[in-house]
């Protein structure tokens, strides 16, 4: 354990002190005087003379001494020394802020540049560098700050404070906490090769994307029956045995057309101008798939780009009505602050009734002192309820405020939203141009060479046919408009077919995705679980560490974490007394606090320093410490006055 003891701190035009020094010879003392009289500049002139700040902890204040109008005075230099006792070696540190006067060449009168700091240890001139080095070498300046004033470690962010508190209580690995509790065994398995908190943002995330999942797949769902064709009343198997029953019907009316066909000598000349058509058919069906694949990228693009506008469209529907919403919410929050306002003007009208000062049973005046009394309750309860409502007021105002951030939040958004919307339908727009004037401009089949030429020959053919085959036209024309006829009618009815064979694929798809749904339904629960184990394991890891750190202090606990109202735990760091936050104690248990505190930290970093206890009039009983107690006490007294604690 290293000792640190003040034996003397001389200070020398420092703030308001000229002159004075202080004789501690290493033993507890206290230092008292009126307000105003330079107690708390002594905790100054030591902290300014270690780190080059104040007890405060802030660079940059009023070293020197001022004037009446808060001026500099020129010419008075500050000068801190203190000589310590050290594991029972002398050490005399000094510090000086001395004015640089330089005279520029040319000129007759000199100019102030910025002061210079001169350092000393045992009178040997110090580089910032290693005298810092020195006084770190001792404790961490972070931690000299903290063992030399109970309240230091409190005015640390909480986080600070916490990462302190942990340092002392050690690190609890996610083993040993789950070894700690049988309710938590299932939880090494589901581990893994993560940490706990790794696989809290894993489950999270997964979560996250499973619900998002399961959100979509109604809309997928409606999307699958909306693509479901509208079936007639016939039912799928008749309509397969009409097919057949077709089928049969067109094979016996072609052999009636072949037949019709062979009664004449035209019919080579029949099947030759067959066979052009057909031809001809072929050609053109691979000319109009040619002009599909040239436009059939642009019209991919072209319908990807309207689904995108249509969910943009959405997306900023949604967020109009939620900004709406919020509005909506913010104008009640204000009526409901209107209320309150009238609540307090009618409360404040309220006067005293003069009537209850007469006895009710013999109806005389009641003494002064009763009267007084009731006039005191009165005037509390009063005072009370407007306090009360003043408080509502501005919880009211507190939530307009917040709340109107959200609705200006999401008003934004939805103008962000709305500009995404108008560039997706501009996007749209321009490649349903560019696909129109590219489908204007591309070529007709008919208009080609080789259709012209074909047709020319099947005219011929049929001329030919026409001169000679006149009488048997008729017979001809009635067996090919029947084979037509039933043609027609089979491919209705397979039409029929194939939309109850779309029909049974969207219902596959349907059972695919609901069962998907129910999948994804047992992975959120699985996860659930696991969020729960993971929960009762930081519960498990508070109290351990709460427990861990607590039992290193005797007047003082901590809370680490605080339980909201959804169950989850929220970091924090707040030192309690019997139950009670530091913050809500009187400045004598935070005092009794702080040396508690500072008592655990010095036998953490295994040193010992003075510890400055300012107000120290408002403790009966300070705390005991190891450490040297240099008490700062607020008397009448003019003058400072040094005495044994």
């Amino acid at each position: 354990m290293k000792t640190i003891k003040l034996d003397s701190l001389k200070i020398h035009n420092f703030k308001g002190i000229r002159d004075f020094e202080l004789k501690a010879e290493g033993e507890p003392i206290a230092v008292s005087g009126a307000n105003a009289t330079g107690k708390t500049t002594i905790f100054d002139a030591f902290t300014w003379l270690l780190f080059g700040k104040n007890s405060e902890d802030a660079k940059k204040f009023n070293v020197k001494p001022l004037d009446d109008q808060g001026s500099e005075v020129l010419g008075l230099e500050p000068e801190v020394e203190a000589t310590f006792e050290i594991d029972g070696q002398q050490k005399t540190l000094r510090r000086v802020l001395k004015e640089n006067w330089v005279k520029p060449k040319g000129q007759l009168e000199k100019q102030r540049k910025p002061d210079t700091t001169k350092l000393y240890i045992d009178d040997v001139p110090q580089k910032l560098k290693e005298y810092s080095e020195y006084i770190n070498s001792l404790i961490n300046e972070d931690a000299f700050k903290m063992i030399t004033n109970p309240a230091a470690f409190t005015a640390l962010h909480w986080e600070k404070q916490r990462n302190v508190l942990t340092d002392i209580a050690g690190e609890l690995t996610d083993q040993e906490i789950i070894k700690s509790d049988s309710k938590l065994k299932d939880l090494s398995d589901l581990l893994g090769d993560h940490s706990v908190s790794e696989q809290k943002k894993i489950v999270a995330s997964q979560k996250r994307q499973i619900k998002k999942d399961i959100e979509s797949i109604p809309s997928r769902i409606d999307e699958a029956e909306r693509g479901k064709p509208e079936l007639i009343s016939t039912p799928q198997p008749q309509l397969r045995e009409i097919v057949e029953t077709y089928k049969l019907n067109l094979s016996k009316a072609r052999e009636d057309v072949v037949q019709a066909q062979n009664m004449d000598a035209t019919v080579e000349l029949a099947l030759k101008k067959d066979q052009l058509q057909s031809s001809l058919q072929v050609k053109k069906n691979n000319f109009d798939a040619g002009i599909q694949l040239k436009i059939g990228g642009l019209k991919e693009d072209y319908d990807k780009q309207l689904d995108k506008q249509r969910e943009a469209k959405q997306i900023m529907d949604n967020a109009k009505l939620e900004f709406l919403k919020m509005a909506a919410f913010v104008d009640g929050l204000k009526e409901d602050r209107e209320d309150l306002l009238k609540q307090y003007h009618a409360e404040k009208e309220i006067k005293f009734d003069e009537g209850s000062t007469v006895c009710e049973m013999c109806g005389q005046p009641l003494p002064a002192d009763k009267v007084e009394e009731i006039k005191d309750s009165f005037n509390q309860k009063h005072s009370e309820k407007l306090a009360d409502i003043l408080a509502k007021g501005k919880e009211e105002a507190s939530k307009i405020k917040e709340y109107e951030k959200k609705f200006e939040d999401a008003k934004a958004k939805s103008k962000k939203l709305k500009v995404k919307f108008n560039d997706a339908k501009q996007h749209a727009d321009e490649l349903k141009q560019e696909l129109d004037a590219e489908q204007a401009q591309l070529p007709v089949f008919e208009d080609s060479q080789e259709y012209q030429d074909t047709q020319k020959q099947i005219a011929d053919i049929e001329e030919q046919i026409n001169g000679g085959q006149a009488s048997n036209d008729k017979a001809i024309q009635e067996a090919q408009a029947k084979v037509s006829d039933i043609e027609n009618k089979l491919e209705k009815v397979q039409v029929e077919l194939r939309k109850y064979e779309q029909v049974n694929t969207q219902d596959q798809r349907i059972k695919e995705l609901e069962d998907e749904e129910a999948n994804l339904k047992q992975k959120f629960n699985e996860l659930d679980k696991t969020e729960y184990l993971i929960d009762q394991f930081t519960r498990t890891k508070v109290s351990m560490l709460e427990k861990l750190i607590n039992k290193r202090f005797k007047l003082v606990s901590f809370k680490l974490f605080n339980l909201q109202k959804n169950g989850e735990l929220d970091e924090t760091c707040e030192a309690l007394v019997d139950g009670v936050p530091y913050s809500d104690l009187n400045n004598a248990a935070r005092i009794n606090a702080g040396l508690d505190i500072i008592n655990t930290l010095s036998d953490y970093y295994q040193v010992q320093a003075p510890i400055f206890i300012d107000n120290a009039e408002s403790v009966n009983d300070i705390l005991e410490t190891e450490a040297q107690q240099i008490a700062l006490v607020v008397t009448k007294a003019k003058k400072l006055t040094v005495k044994a604690a």
